[in-house]
C-alpha cells in the first residue's frame, strides 16, 4: 500500500472601488485574483510519478462608467482585462524524488490501473489574455425604450502541449504474458521497475516535434482573435 500527499493551495482576492464623479457620472473599478496550485492524478489512481502538477494564475479587472446624458438617455461604458496563466507539469524532485518511476516515460501495465512515469498530459501550458471594450445606450422616448450598442473583444493566446513526451508505453501484464507466450522468460512477480521493463510491449506512442500551440505556422495571426458584436432592440407598451 502507498499513502502519498496530494496538496492543494489557493489564494483569492477581490476588491471593488466605486466613485461618483458628478450627479451625472459614476464609475467603478473591480479587481479579482484567483491563484491555485495542486498535485494529483488526472483520473484513476496512478503512481505519484504519473501525477500532474497543475498551477493557475488568473487576473480579472473591469472599469465601468455610467453617464446620464439626458433624463431619457443613459450610456454605459465597460473595459475589462483578464489574464490566465496555466501550467500542467511533471512532479519535480522536491515533490516526488523517491517515487517509483520518477522521470521515466509513462509506462502502463495492460488490464490494470498501474501507471508510472511522466503523464501523457504534460508538459502543457497556456497564457490567455483578453481585452474587451463595450458601450451600450438606453433611450426612453414615448412608449418606446431603445437599447443599442456593441463590443470589441481581442484575445491573445499562446501555449504548448507535449503529448506523450517523451513516450507512452503499455506492456502486457504478467498473467497475460504467461497465457499468450508461456515460453517467454518473465519475473515471477512485479517488485521493481526492472521487473516491469522485462514485460513485452503491447503498444507505444512517441511525442516529437514542436509542442507550441498554436502550431508554428503564421503564429502572428493564429494567436490573435478579434470579435465584434453589435445589437439593437426596442421594447414598447401597446
Amino acid at each position: 500500500a502507498l499513502i502519498a500527499s496530494s496538496p492543494y493551495t489557493t489564494k483569492q482576492i477581490s476588491n471593488r472601488f466605486d466613485y461618483t464623479v458628478s450627479p451625472r457620472h459614476s464609475l467603478f473599478l473591480r479587481y479579482t485574483l484567483d491563484k491555485n496550485h495542486g498535485n494529483g492524478p488526472i483520473g484513476a489512481p496512478t503512481m505519484p510519478s504519473n501525477w500532474l502538477v497543475n498551477s493557475n494564475w488568473s487576473d480579472q479587472s473591469i472599469l465601468g462608467v455610467t453617464s446620464i446624458l439626458r433624463p431619457t438617455l443613459v450610456n454605459d461604458f465597460r473595459f475589462s482585462y483578464s489574464w490566465w496563466k496555466n501550467r500542467n507539469l511533471y512532479p519535480t524532485t522536491a515533490e516526488c524524488a523517491d517515487c517509483l518511476g520518477f522521470d521515466y516515460p509513462q509506462v502502463a501495465i495492460s488490464g490494470t490501473n498501474f501507471v508510472m512515469g511522466h503523464t501523457l498530459n504534460a508538459p502543457q501550458g497556456r497564457d490567455y489574455r483578453t481585452y474587451q471594450w463595450s458601450d451600450n445606450m438606453s433611450w426612453q422616448t414615448g412608449a418606446h425604450r431603445f437599447r443599442f450598442g456593441g463590443e470589441w473583444e481581442m484575445d491573445i493566446t499562446k501555449g504548448f502541449w507535449g503529448f506523450c513526451d517523451p513516450a507512452c508505453v503499455t506492456v502486457y501484464s504478467l498473467e497475460r504474458t504467461r497465457q499468450l507466450a508461456p515460453g517467454i522468460a518473465v519475473p515471477s512477480s512485479i517488485r521493481t521497475i526492472q521487473d516491469i521493463l522485462q514485460l513485452p510491449v503491447l503498444s507505444m506512442t512517441v511525442g516529437f516535434g514542436d509542442p507550441t500551440s498554436p502550431a508554428p505556422y503564421q503564429q502572428g495571426n493564429a494567436t490573435h482573435n478579434h470579435r465584434i458584436r453589435v445589437f439593437w432592440q426596442d421594447s414598447w407598451r401597446l
